[in-house]
């Protein structure tokens, strides 16, 4: 089974953050630690309707 890791940011230098963030975490665990398929960022340019915007994102990313 395929395991993912969606983070939902609120601008763009979150995005940039994070992107560095997993690239330094990968080779610091080993692959049962960090065993993930997919990592996705998605940027939902500010908070107002933070959890409708996040919901279909995640199901449009998921399926």
């Amino acid at each position: 089974m395929n395991k993912g890791i969606a983070i939902f940011i609120e601008g763009e230098t979150e995005i940039e953050f994070y992107k560095k963030l997993l690239k330094n975490i990968r080779p610091l665990c080993d692959d049962r630690k960090f065993n993930v398929s997919k990592v996705v960022t998605r940027n939902l340019k500010g908070i107002g309707n933070y959890k409708n915007r996040a919901y279909r994102v995640f199901t449009k990313t998921s399926s």
